[in-house]
């Protein structure tokens, strides 16, 4: 399953809360600047959390 967050910073806010699953590197497609889109990939853990936590944050679900 993979999240696309719109700003590095918005990345930023997800990533500094503890959550109950583990993701891979963030990496961006494109341009590598504060204001593009950030994407993110669940590693482990349940995708019901991870769902629920990338829309908490503003992020998008992108592929299951």
């Amino acid at each position: 399953m993979k999240a696309l967050f719109s700003s590095v910073k918005q990345y930023a806010v997800f990533a500094a809360r503890p959550h109950l699953f583990r993701t891979g590197e963030p990496y961006q497609l494109g341009a590598n600047c504060a204001n593009g889109g950030v994407y993110v990939e669940l590693v482990s853990g349940k995708e019901s959390n991870f769902r629920a936590r990338v829309e908490q944050f503003g992020g998008v679900i992108l592929a299951q």
